[in-house]
């Protein structure tokens, strides 16, 4: 999945499928009595993410140097949980 602006950024077939497992875990989400239950379906989002691609995940691209790089556990459960708002 590719994290960043843009049109190509959003229709990148990996942004694609994230959304389809957003949509997928949205209902859960949204029961989610409590923090922790909100965490654990925002988990088991970034395991499915990972799964899906090589295994990478989340990637950013570096502005400076235009390499991408992946996204440790904290930065990709920020973008999760932004996705479910």
């Amino acid at each position: 999945m590719l994290v960043g602006r843009g049109k190509a950024v959003s229709m990148h077939h990996g942004n694609r499928q994230f959304q389809n497992i957003i949509m997928s875990e949205l209902e859960n989400y949204a029961s989610a009595q409590s923090k922790r239950g909100k965490g654990l379906v925002i988990l088991r989002v970034i395991e499915r993410v990972r799964e899906m691609g090589c295994g990478e995940g989340f990637v950013k691209k570096d502005v400076t140097t235009g390499q991408w790089y992946s996204l440790d556990n904290k930065a990709a459960r920020i973008i999760v949980s932004q996705a479910f708002r």
